[in-house]
């Protein structure tokens, strides 16, 4: 999904940062598992945030997907 691609009237809703973080670290489990690189997230208290929730999704699956890819182990 590219920001170019999302419709500009998109709806600011209520996000439980954790919860998001856990499916966008669930997303790209595979790609981890093959570069053999093990991805742990902890939270111990839930924060909600108000923001698009495809912005979130793009903002940390990209910061993810290039944390595996340029990954040096």
């Amino acid at each position: 999904m590219e920001l170019s691609n999302i419709d500009s009237s998109t709806k600011i809703e209520k996000l439980d940062v954790k919860d998001e973080i856990k499916r966008i670290i669930k997303d790209f489990k595979n790609d981890a598992i093959k570069k053999d690189i093990s991805i742990r997230f902890s939270k111990k208290d839930d924060k909600i945030i108000l923001m698009n929730s495809q912005y979130f999704y793009i903002l940390f699956s990209n910061i993810l997907a290039n944390a595996i890819k340029y990954n040096k182990i």
